[in-house]
């Protein structure tokens, strides 16, 4: 396999294109000796951790992951999500707000998969640069899930207060509740009865 074009860009992971096909390779950065490098994840294998976490994840919230994940020497492959006209998919923080309810039907889905099963993937709702817009129709886009490790200076357990479970729940809360002030058009948001 020999990667391509440099397609998204991480604090420690690279993204490429692979080569004659719709794969695409997470790649760990090359470090460079900088004080902001001298991060934990530059001395960890994020490729295999987040190889784990979505092995293990409920078959319901795999359906939101792009297929073909697997790991290939250093490389952690998957399938570029692509939409019904053949082009590549949009992370949403490109894409801008999503006016399309089934959409929204699915992240509200992907939330309550997470809290169910406690599984405390903070940055999926972050920013907008973990989900794509997948656009599977014109009526119909679906999010798709591209980052799903758990580590981070601001995650679970390493913060002392996520040591609870109530804690970890808001936190939640708060990401899902800021990804829709961003992503979400006012259209789309329920109004509460009078």
């Amino acid at each position: 396999m020999k990667t391509g074009e440099l397609i998204g860009s991480g604090k420690y992971r690279n993204c490429f294109s692979i080569e004659g096909s719709h794969l695409c390779a997470k790649k760990k950065r090359p470090f460079h000796f900088k004080l902001k490098n001298l991060r934990p994840g530059f001395f960890r294998d994020l490729n295999k951790e987040e190889f784990h976490v979505y092995s293990n994840l409920p078959p319901k919230l795999k359906e939101f992951f792009p297929p073909n994940y697997q790991i290939v020497g250093e490389l952690l492959i998957s399938e570029r999500p692509r939409d019904y006209s053949g082009e590549y998919s949009k992370i949403i923080q490109e894409h801008g707000p999503v006016e399309n309810a089934s959409f929204w039907e699915d992240i509200d889905t992907i939330f309550h998969l997470l809290i169910e099963h406690k599984i405390w993937l903070f940055d999926v709702f972050n920013k907008g640069t973990n989900i794509i817009v997948q656009k599977v129709s014109e009526n119909v886009f679906r999010p798709v899930i591209i980052d799903c490790k758990k580590f981070g200076l601001k995650s679970y357990p390493l913060q002392i207060h996520l040591w609870l479970e109530s804690e970890r729940r808001k936190k939640l809360i708060r990401r899902l509740s800021y990804f829709h002030q961003r992503f979400k058009p006012d259209s789309l948001m329920v109004k509460p009865k009078k």
